[in-house]
């Protein structure tokens, strides 16, 4: 953002907030809000004032996104956000200090642009040595059987050169960094690279209560996790840096479930499972960077490997019958992303710019079922079912994207570009399969093998961009219009149709400093084809139907999305408001292929409305150390499914939300408080059978914070509850831990008691327009942890 007569001048914020804002920079003294019982930054950024995490892991302050973090003014890692804020030990950090208009051409993405580009900078402590500070952990415990567990995490910053290690062994609860939160690798770089727009409608399909379900089962569950990690950058000299990154994880999990589906014309099925899996997952990247004040180039690559083997006894108990099914599923993914970008100065206003892509990516997925049925539960499976289902399945992708564009540049005017992008993509998906069969006779078999299927696509976009910051008001524009056309297979995937629009992005943000800004957003955009559905290779439905390849998608889906949000504080009352509205439509065409003793294809529209509004009302209270923050929302989706020749069936779905953070931060107390209910309301109905259902759940955290000894000897009650109310059965799920630490200097003691009422099993509900399900999970134990943790620095 450049700097407008509106900035404003350097304000001191001083009672229980030290902030300083001054222009386009916040710091924030942080050991004012560190406690010794915090172990990692992120606990202490989440506080701050302004600051939020979202569901994502990745920070945003004043209502934008950070998109860098740097320790001392040094790019450690390419990965995001969270895997450093999760890294770092808050008692080793000064200040925090977040430059929303960062003009360091190095940092920045872009030699050109006028946006605002986001950086929070740690500045450590001067007793910190750079050449080597971290943390070290050895765990002993007991969960039904004896656990060992270890971590390591470590920095080692010099002038050239940049290092951060970690390393986790965890057999109890969560893991302190998960791949998950890794970000730019693989598919989500290429989206910052090409403007990709993002998929607005899978945030208006999240289910209402799956983050917080599995938020309370995660510490539970019997799984043990290893991971590996490492960044490294190092500056060959002023001009050209090398980064290596490289992330693997490996877990492995046993479980069982039992699922009884109460259906509301009077059956009752069950469905009992015992599941053992290995996963395992490498996520690695190498890039090489050249960086001049007139030209910049970068080339890399991407390499990512996904491996699962899982084994499943699944016993379905109907009410006359039992059957009993063993089913064995391997898969290994591989993925290559090569990455390359250019970027030049002609003058100080003109450049250009090319980025380019090659994606290469191959799935090799193999599923075995033997199905046999039984009269006792308890007998054992045959080496051989009577029943014997296999398939194989090897989709491959293959993507190429070019954009090459031309940009003029002006303080007055801002940044217009021109380009060109181009896409292609296909997929070669083969799936075989052969079901076997025992009708009292010799067994007869009969072989389903697909031919390979290809799909290819090609988009080309022509654009105009233009974005700038009006030079009088704090306002700062981006705005995009594309003409795409798109080829793409009819339904029988054998010929070409061709469908051409417009598409455009109209952004728009007021940013009036002093934690207030606006966003407002709206697009439309239609993609290619959804090849992941393809990916996965097929499924297997009722043992005796094969599905090939399962959702193959005929036609381009079109999206239109409207966006605003706003954080705006309360002048004199101590509030800070944050609100969103989202409102989408998209129509999509799909041809689904079913294949058994004949293929039989069908084609079907979906056209599908949704619209997402939530607020965010926080305070805190001067003089009382009280903070709360009240969050409702509301999400509502309308889905129409138009089969050919026939009615179309349409879902309603309604979801409220409303949770509450409340806690208490008393500087001279032993004692403070956190709780933190929600309830949730979906409700679901559809014109199929007029039937109106309604899913709810009340969860609750609530935690007690003691400190036994000041500044040394802490100790914490956590108290999780799931409830869900439901109109035919109910169910209360409870967790109460404990946790007691000892600080003393660079060392820490802890003892962990997990599950202390020993609940063995998580009860979930969900219900459906024709269903009552309820779903125990038996993946819990009580367990003791004993953890020694050293700080050196």
């Amino acid at each position: 953002m450049q700097p407008s007569e509106n900035s404003l001048k350097e304000i001191t914020v001083k009672a229980q907030s030290p902030v300083v804002v001054n222009g386009d920079t916040i710091r924030y003294d942080l050991p004012h809000w560190t406690e010794a019982r915090h172990e990692t930054l992120e606990a202490v950024l989440s506080q701050l004032p302004g600051m939020r995490i979202n569901e994502r892991g990745e920070l945003v302050v004043n209502g934008q996104l950070v998109d860098k973090v740097t320790i001392n003014g040094k790019e450690v890692s390419q990965q995001g956000t969270a895997l450093l804020t999760r890294s770092i030990h808050p008692q080793d950090v000064q200040t925090i200090e977040v430059r929303t208009d960062e003009q360091d051409s190095k940092l920045k993405e872009s030699l050109l642009t006028t946006r605002g580009y986001v950086v929070l900078d740690v500045q450590l402590k001067d007793a910190v040595d750079e050449d080597l500070f971290g943390r070290v952990e050895a765990h002993l415990g007991v969960q039904s059987t004896s656990k060992v567990g270890a971590y390591a995490n470590g920095f080692k910053l010099q002038e050239h050169t940049r290092l951060h290690v970690f390393a986790e062994s965890n057999r109890f609860g969560e893991q302190t960094i998960q791949l998950a939160s890794i970000r730019n690798m693989g598919e989500e770089a290429l989206q910052g690279m090409f403007a990709t727009p993002a998929n607005f409608k899978d945030a208006s399909q999240v289910g209402g209560y799956e983050p917080e379900t599995y938020n309370f089962t995660n510490f539970f569950a019997r799984r043990d996790q290893h991971t590996l990690g490492i960044s490294l950058g190092h500056d060959l000299n002023d001009e050209w840096s090398i980064y290596l990154g490289s992330y693997s994880n490996l877990t492995l999990s046993r479980y069982r479930s039992q699922n009884t589906q109460d259906f509301y014309f009077g059956d009752v099925n069950r469905f009992d499972a015992v599941q053992q899996s290995e996963e395992a997952l490498s996520l690695n990247k190498l890039a090489l960077r050249y960086d001049s004040e007139t030209y910049r180039f970068s080339i890399g690559g991407n390499y990512i490997v996904r491996k699962i083997a899982a084994g499943e006894i699944v016993a379905e108990i109907y009410p006359s019958s039992i059957e009993d099914v063993y089913l064995k599923q391997n898969s290994v993914a591989h993925e290559g992303y090569l990455t390359l970008q250019a970027q030049t100065l002609l003058t100080s206003a003109v450049g250009l710019t090319l980025n380019s892509a090659l994606i290469r990516s191959s799935h090799d997925n193999r599923t075995r079922l033997y199905d046999r049925s039984v009269t006792n539960f308890l007998s054992p499976l045959p080496t051989n079912g009577t029943g014997l289902t296999t398939q194989t399945a090897t989709p491959q992708r293959e993507s190429t994207t070019i954009s090459l564009a031309a940009s003029y540049s002006s303080k007055n005017i801002g940044l217009f570009e021109a380009g060109m992008g181009y896409e292609s993509e296909a997929a070669i998906n083969t799936t075989a399969a052969s079901l076997v069969q025992y009708p009292a006779q010799p067994l007869i078999l009969d072989r389903l093998t697909s031919a390979d299927a290809t799909i290819r696509t090609i988009k080309t976009s022509p654009y105009l961009r233009w974005e700038v910051t009006l030079p009088r008001v704090p306002v700062y524009l981006d705005n995009r219009v594309n003409y795409s056309i798109l080829n793409y297979p009819n339904s029988t995937g054998r010929t070409l149709n061709s469908s051409s629009g417009l598409e455009y992005e109209i952004d728009a943000r007021l940013d009036l400093g002093n934690f207030t800004n606006f966003q407002f957003n709206w697009q439309h955009h239609f993609t290619p084809l959804p090849f992941y559905d393809l990916l996965p290779g097929g499924s297997i439905s009722n043992f005796q139907t094969i599905t090939l390849p399962g959702d193959k998608n005929i036609g381009p889906t079109k999206e239109t999305v409207v966006s605003f949000m706003g954080s705006l504080p309360i002048s004199g009352r101590g509030w800070i408001v944050d609100a969103s509205v989202l409102h989408g439509r998209d129509r999509t065409g799909y041809a689904t292929q079913l294949s058994s003793d004949v293929i039989v294809r069908e084609v079907d529209q979906l056209f599908a409305r949704y619209a997402i509004f939530s607020v965010a009302l926080e305070r805190r209270v001067q003089g009382s150390g009280i903070n709360f923050r009240l969050e409702p929302e509301h999400i509502r989706t309308v889905a129409e499914n138009q089969l050919d020749r026939e009615s179309p069936i349409i879902a309603y779905s309604r979801d409220y939300r409303i949770g509450l953070r409340a806690s208490t931060e008393w500087e001279d107390s032993p004692l403070n408080l956190s709780i933190t209910p929600k309830y949730i309301h979906i409700d679901y109905l559809t014109n199929f059978n007029q039937n109106r259902t309604t899913q709810q759940m009340v969860w609750l955290n609530a935690n007690v914070r003691t400190d036994l000894l000041p500044d040394r000897l802490f100790c914490d009650f956590d108290l999780r509850q799931v409830y869900f109310p439901a109109a035919r059965s109910q169910s209360l799920n409870s967790m109460l831990n404990l946790q007691l630490r000892y600080m003393h200097k660079n060392s820490s003691w802890h003892l962990d008691a997990g599950n202390l009422f020993d609940t063995d099993n998580f009860q979930r509900i969900d219900q459906s327009t024709v269903a009552l399900n309820q779903t125990r999970h038996e993946l819990f134990g009580r367990y003791i942890k004993l953890t020694y943790g050293f700080r050196f620095n």
